[in-house]
């Protein structure tokens, strides 16, 4: 399989790669979607075939497990071969704040739910939505992606390396003008 001929590849999983990722436990066809219950869901699914993330899983673990977002440029950029290019070429336009703070989040929940209860998670996440809404990358994105629809963002910084971890931190920190994010019950 080319993946060249599959443009949202790595962007979107579909059924199959849910499954093949452990993110899905079962994939029921649509024509049994009404009929599934708790109990009959194991009885109504099917067997997937193989995901197309199985051909590519290897080199996933290997280059987003490195160290930090600007290594796993810097590798994509080397290695050649149609997945790394067409890798490099979705991570490049991004924010590269946007892709320091998808890092590092990253990184904190592999812990989860032993290093996070799920409403500490999404305390986090809401913390940096709120952080991100108000920044100017946000604004920026939807302006050359929505309004202008130049797809020419300016970002702020410009440069992954220009990002700094204080920055970061600030992102990940509590925001003063509303009240931190609790489940309702």
């Amino acid at each position: 399989m080319s993946l060249a001929s599959h443009r949202d590849f790595g962007v979107a999983l579909r059924a199959r790669g849910l499954v093949h990722a452990t993110l899905a436990t079962h994939l029921v066809p649509e024509d049994r979607i009404a009929l599934v219950t708790p109990a009959l869901v194991g009885q109504l699914a099917v067997t997937p075939a193989q995901s197309p993330l199985a051909d590519i899983e290897p080199h996933v673990n290997q280059v987003f497990g490195l160290s930090s977002p600007q290594e796993i440029m810097a590798i994509l950029g080397v290695r050649g071969g149609e997945w790394a290019k067409a890798t490099l070429g979705q991570l490049q336009p991004q924010s590269p704040t946007g892709l320091a703070v998808t890092f590092r989040r990253l990184r904190e929940a592999q812990g989860f739910p032993e290093g996070q209860s799920l409403e500490q998670a999404l305390a986090a996440d809401f913390r940096i939505s709120q952080h991100l809404i108000d920044g100017p990358d946000f604004r920026e994105g939807i302006r050359a992606l929505v309004i202008d629809r130049d797809q020419k963002p300016s970002w702020q910084p410009a440069d992954l390396a220009a990002v700094t971890p204080q920055a970061l931190d600030a992102l990940f920190g509590p925001v003063s003008s509303i009240p931190e994010w609790t489940p309702t019950r």
